[in-house]
């Protein structure tokens, strides 16, 4: 049978246990949101890249249709 101290030992240790596993879900979602927020941000970038590349491409092609 455990003792006053001991189970007031093991309370302890499963409320720290507690705390770090709050802290680290805070820090892991904190860090997820702000990987969404970059990936976002990288997806309008290239979205806009691959609008600029449509452009060209069509600018090209009626250009070539002008050549021939």
């Amino acid at each position: 049978m455990q003792t006053d101290s001991e189970c007031e030992s093991d309370v302890s240790s499963i409320a720290d246990y507690a705390t770090t596993n709050r802290n680290e879900s805070k820090f892991s979602c904190e860090h997820l949101i702000k990987r969404i927020d970059s990936l976002a941000q990288e997806n309008r970038v290239l979205q806009i890249e691959a609008q600029t590349y449509k452009l060209r491409l069509k600018a090209s092609q009626q250009e070539i249709k002008q050549l021939k």
